[in-house]
Order: C-alpha cells, then structure tokens, then sequence
C-alpha cells in the first residue's frame, strides 16, 4: 500500500508538472518549474537543469537550485563528452553515480567541488523528445542513494515531459518569427512593423516624441534580377539592411522589410518632423554607393517618401500608407524624396469612390459635351467649337475634367 501511495503522489505530481508547463512559453519559467517539481518528489540539496549548446557538444545552465558560488562557477557549463549528463544523453536513460568521488563517469571539476562541499550522489536525467536530446537534469544528494527502476521511471518521465515543453516553446517561437520576419533577409516584415507599433508607440512603451517612418524603393531593381540574376539581386538586398543599420547607428533605426525591394525604417523618439527628413537624405546618399555582390560592385538608387506620426497618423497603417504616397509621387516627378502631405495624396478614399463610379457613369451616358464657341476678334464670327467633356454625376453634380480625367488615364476607362 505503501509503495502504491508513492506512486500515486508521484503520478500526479508529474500530471500537475504538465498541466503547468503546458499554460507557459517561456523556457526558463518551463525550467524553473521542472526544477521546482524535483524538490518536491525527493528534496534534492541540489538540482541542475542544462540545455544542450547548437553544437551538441556542451550543455548550459538554464536553472537551478542551491549552488553556491564555488559550485555555481564549477556548473555553469559542462561538457557532454566525459560527464554523467553526457552519458545520459548519448544513452538516453536516466544514469546515477552513487559514489560522486570515486567515479570516474564525473566531470572532474564539478565532481571534485561536489565531494568538497559534501555531496555523494547525483542522477542524471535526459531530457529527450522523439529521440532527439536536448539536455540534462542532475539532482545532487548528501547520502549515497540508490535508486529504484521505478523512481528512475518517474525521473524519465518527468524529464519527457520537460522536453516536450522545450519543444512546444521552441517551435511556437519558430512559427512566431516566420510570421513576423522576412525569410530571405532576416529583417521583421509588414506584420512585425505593425506589432512593433502596436506594442511600443500605441501602448505608449517609447518615448512620447514624434516617430518618423521611411518608405524607400529601390529604382530599377528588376534590372538588377533580368542582368544579372535573381541570386544577385537577393544577396544585394541581404546587404541593404545592414547598411541602414550602420549609416544610422546612433538613432537605432528599426529596420523591416516589406516586400519586393520595399523597405520601412522607423526611427523613433524625434523632436521635430524633420528629423527623419534628414536622416532619409543620408541613406539615399549611403545607399548610392556601390555594393559588393559576387566580386562586382552594383550600383543602386532609392526613392524614399516619409511619414511622421502623430502629425501624418497616430497608427501603423495610415503612417504606412502616407508614406506609401509620397514615396510614389517622388517616383512619378524623379524626385529622391518626398514627405508626405495632403496636397500629394491623391489616393483618398473619396477618388477611389470615384473611379468605380465612372465606369457606371460611360454605362450610363452620364458624361456630356459641353461646347464653347471659338471666334474671331475682329468680327466676333464662329469660326469652330471646343468640346470639353463634364460628368453630370447623380450625387455630386457637375464635375469638370480635372476631377476624372485622371481617374480614366491610370486605368482601362
């Protein structure tokens, strides 16, 4: 009965352990509570939980319970070859040394400061996921303990159960950054810049001052892609970011890009508006100069259009959208850089209204001529007519041509 009652405790503590580490992402809360629910099953003096390095070759501490500074600089990191841990990695099985002092399985340095502060005894538990490894757990006694199949079954177990939290964290972290982050150059993406605002300038974690946004455009990037390859023009938009980074190194731009050759710089905490104008001017002119690509030296040019928030709009959107507009009417009238006012937005959602009523409007002969006589001053004779259309429009009355004309250049109408 008695032992049923211990395996029962230990049954629901590792059921309590999962239902916990499934309510949490984050992998040092996952650890701390690995390391908390180990305390609570044998009451070890100390307790070590390590992850492996990206090289498999070394693990680090990730948390733990009871080191002393001498310990703790002893522990801090460990080698996979030539420990405990690293056999119960390479094994994955839980190993145990029921004599610290005398067995050579040890780590030398930690097994030393281990049998110097008065431990005996330590069990190694894997963590491991569908075969895959991805660190250890030590618990450390005073006595010398041996250890039965079932509290070794229980320790592996819980060190499953830890690992599949690990891998839950790890992969929900991988999706997130996918989502948020370009795949070709690493910079946050359209999504990140609004999450970004979002969580800093709406939620009011930045500095009050004005945020100024960058919208640049690489001119003639297609040539670049049809002269001399896609892979080229990827490794020069790789260089790109970087870039920026260093030309505005003290103002610690945020970087993102878009899509295409699209890319946003953010910089925030600006006193004045103009601010961002001038930091604009300096990365056209750094990224003029020549970039080296596949050993050839390829010139590029930008067009940039500039929003500030608040005084252009106080969300990610709109800011974005204004300098979506500016940066367009700098590459309809050649010019470097445009900041974004209401005179250059020609793309309200008034003109866009507009342009799905004129295709109703030729249906409908809702455009007419009207016609103004042209004559001759001497004799005040006709001598021909202009005919100058107008948009009798059911709402808005009579539009002359400057009002959708324009409207009818820039599609098929």
């Amino acid at each position: 009965n008695m032992e049923l009652k211990k395996r029962h405790e230990s049954l629901a503590l590792v059921n309590g352990l999962a239902d916990r580490l499934k309510r949490t992402l984050d992998v040092e809360m996952i650890a701390e509570e690995a390391v908390a629910a180990l305390i609570q099953l044998s009451h070890p003096p100390l307790v070590a939980l390590y992850l492996l390095d990206e090289e498999g070759r070394a693990m680090g501490l990730l948390a733990q319970h009871g080191f002393d500074e001498a310990i703790l600089a002893a522990g801090l990191s460990i080698p996979v070859e030539g420990s405990l841990s690293g056999l119960a990695i390479l094994h994955r099985q839980p190993f145990a040394s029921e004599d610290i002092s005398n067995d050579e399985r040890l780590e030398p340095t930690m097994s030393s400061r281990l049998s110097q502060a008065g431990f005996a005894s330590v069990i190694s538990i894997p963590m491991v996921f569908e075969e895959k490894a991805l660190g250890a757990i030590n618990l450390v006694y005073r006595e010398r303990r041996a250890v039965s199949p079932e509290f070794l079954d229980t320790l592996s177990t819980i060190g499953r159960t830890v690992a599949l939290a690990i891998v839950n964290s790890r992969n929900v972290a991988e999706l997130e950054h996918l989502a948020f982050h370009d795949s070709l150059t690493g910079l946050p993406n359209r999504g990140g810049l609004h999450r970004w605002f979002s969580e800093s300038v709406l939620s009011g974690s930045v500095d009050r001052g004005k945020v100024g946004l960058a919208l640049l455009n690489i001119n003639r990037f297609r040539e670049v892609n049809d002269a001399l390859g896609h892979h080229v023009g990827d490794r020069l938009l790789c260089q790109i970011g970087p870039r920026i980074k260093s030309t505005l190194a003290e103002r610690d731009p945020l970087v993102f890009r878009l899509a295409g050759d699209d890319f946003a710089v953010v910089v925030p905490d600006l006193d004045e508006a103009v601010e961002i104008e001038v930091l604009t001017g300096d990365l056209l002119t750094a990224l003029a100069a020549p970039f080296e690509v596949s050993e050839m030296a390829v010139g590029i040019e930008a067009s940039a259009g500039v929003s500030v928030a608040p005084d252009d709009a106080i969300d990610s959107s709109q800011l974005l959208r204004c300098a979506d507009v500016a940066v367009n009417h700098a590459k309809r009238t050649s010019k470097p850089m445009v900041r974004y006012s209401p005179k250059v937005d020609q793309s309200t959602p008034q003109r866009l209204a507009l342009a799905s009523d004129l295709a109703r409007a030729i249906r409908d002969d809702q455009l007419v001529l009207h016609f103004q006589p042209l004559v001759t001053l001497a004799d005040g004779r006709p001598i021909g007519f202009e005919a100058l259309v107008r948009w009798l429009h059911p709402k808005l009355g009579m539009l002359p041509p400057d009002r959708f004309i324009p409207l009818a250049e820039v599609g098929e109408l």
